[in-house]
């Protein structure tokens, strides 16, 4: 069976870090908070109840692994999590590292005028988010 392709807004945002368990896992290096997120890989779902009961036992699972260490490793104040897909239709989870008094504190994530990330910084985020998927590989 093919795996669906990936919406090309969630790629054009975010970096590929690795497959856990049919999930994608990729990094937003344009963000001004270390920000993970999680593309179950299959075709058609919306909702996390779109999933078959399995697939949501391993996204809930990887999802709660993935949070705890990025709050370890950046030390943040706050985890956030969140799957709208208003803009996106195509099912996928945020994980956001927070801290108080960042950018948009104590707003949501969503919709922050921030300047954008230079090229260097955007590197060494993506290798600290690498290095948080690697911890959760099983």
């Amino acid at each position: 069976m093919s795996k669906p392709l990936i919406d090309s807004r969630l790629q054009s945002a975010s970096a590929a870090l690795g497959e856990i368990d049919d999930i994608q896992v990729r990094g937003k290096f344009t963000a001004p908070w270390p920000w993970l997120v999680l593309i179950p890989l299959r075709s058609g779902c919306v909702e996390v109840f779109d999933l078959p009961q399995a697939d949501q036992i391993k996204l809930a699972k990887l999802t709660l692994a993935l949070a705890r260490t990025l709050k370890s490793e950046t030390r943040c104040d706050k985890i956030n999590i969140a799957s709208l897909g208003n803009v996106v239709p195509q099912l996928h989870v945020h994980i956001v590292a927070r801290n108080v008094g960042d950018i948009g504190w104590p707003g949501p994530m969503f919709n922050i005028d921030a300047p954008r990330m230079g090229e260097i910084d955007a590197e060494r985020r993506l290798i600290e988010l690498q290095r948080v998927v690697d911890c959760c590989r099983s």
